[in-house]
């Protein structure tokens, strides 16, 4: 398939390319997630949510993640702590509104989908505020 003639041009790009290249840099584009976030006018969001998400995986903030115990021992929040289930489902709702918004203005731009949102989301997402999570220690 890879051989085929339409995509010729595509796997040219590739094997010009370095080792595994991300998808975003070939065809010139920007070398790092950081640049792709300038390049689609989404910096704020990539220094407010990517630095912090990234300094998970890469062990860089480990003072988070210290606590202590109900006797006062220390102790360590897991990794994917239940409390920032709350600010995830917010960012998932508001991402996926704007590729909604973004797929509707695209493709069906005369539809009016502001009944839709009212009626099916708007209270839904309100209501995702008022939950209440309960983090419960127990020793190991």
């Amino acid at each position: 398939m890879l051989n085929s003639a339409q995509l010729s041009f595509y796997v040219n790009e590739y094997k010009k390319a370095k080792k595994h290249p991300e998808w975003f840099s070939m065809f010139s584009g920007p070398r790092n997630r950081r640049e792709l976030s300038k390049y689609l006018n989404r910096s704020a969001e990539y220094s407010m949510l990517y630095g912090k998400w990234s300094s998970v995986s890469h062990a860089a903030d480990l003072h988070r993640f210290l606590t202590s115990n109900t006797n006062g021992k220390p102790a360590f929040w897991c990794i994917r702590n239940p409390e920032s289930l709350q600010e995830t489902a917010n960012y998932t709702v508001v991402f996926t509104l704007r590729a909604i918004r973004l797929m509707k203005d695209k493709y069906r731009s005369q539809e009016d989908i502001s009944k839709w949102y009212k009626e099916e989301i708007l209270e839904k997402w309100h209501s995702l505020a008022d939950l209440k999570i309960k983090v419960v220690a127990r020793e190991v």
